[in-house]
């Protein structure tokens, strides 16, 4: 049995018995029914203690496994899709061995990005919230950030600021994964990369007709300076040049 202790910003203590071993967390930016994100999947089984994460809508197709081995890697779910989409490549798109932790035994396993022009209503959105741990969005110059962890127990405590703990369940090996949500500044470099990069994605895919998906989106993974790995989560009207 796992618990856990929190505090809020004025100091209040609040102690709760996890769920698990094993369990799922749905996060999103936005509201049901109006500008939303892609809602993202986190989760763990009973017996095991490797965390998986992935797009809600994508989960059959990749997804990042974050074994308790340490052997993280982002991957195609099966072989036959790394056929189709990277002939030759194998499933595996990325592979890092689990970083250092920081702070009382958390280690910070994925960041998932949106920034506040990518939250965008959803025509005829069949996603109802149930089961979602949503935050707002964010105001301009924003970026909505979830971040996933996984933080041995009893080593001491972790202050959060600014930041809110969206799930968290316990896993096989007594460690815990949580889910946390917070807002970051839209650096001008940054903005300026994501530019590049959706004008890059637009011009490599130009050339499908997306006008049956007018609320498509796209995922950019990669890793900042301090090597943690993560997604963009974008629209890909944004990307259109003109």
């Amino acid at each position: 049995m796992v618990w856990l202790k929190a505090a809020d910003d004025n100091g209040h203590e609040r102690t709760g018995k996890l769920p698990g071993p094993g369990g799922t967390v749905r996060v999103a930016a936005g509201s049901p029914g109006g500008a939303r994100s892609t809602v993202w999947r986190v989760w763990a089984n009973r017996k095991s203690s490797d965390v998986y994460i992935a797009a809600r809508d994508l989960a059959g197709v990749y997804k990042i496994s974050l074994h308790e081995s340490g052997d993280w890697r982002y991957q195609w779910v099966r072989r036959e899709l790394a056929e189709r989409y990277a002939p030759g490549l194998g499933r595996i798109i990325g592979q890092w061995p689990r970083p250092p932790a920081f702070g009382a035994g958390w280690t910070r396993g994925l960041v998932i990005w949106v920034p506040e022009p990518d939250i965008v209503p959803i025509p005829d959105d069949a996603e109802d919230g149930s089961g979602v741990r949503w935050i707002a969005k964010p105001p301009p110059g924003k970026v909505a950030t979830f971040q996933v962890v996984v933080a041995k127990p009893d080593l001491g405590v972790v202050k959060l600021q600014q930041t809110w703990v969206l799930g968290a369940f316990s896993l096989a090996n007594r460690e815990t994964c949580l889910v946390l949500g917070s807002y970051t500044d839209l650096m001008p470099q940054r903005e300026r990369w994501l530019a590049e990069q959706r004008r890059r994605v637009w011009e490599s895919a130009g050339h499908v007709d997306l006008s049956a998906t007018p609320a498509a989106r796209l995922t950019l993974f990669g890793w900042d300076e301090d090597e943690t790995r993560g997604f963009w989560d974008l629209a890909v009207a944004n990307a259109d040049p003109g």
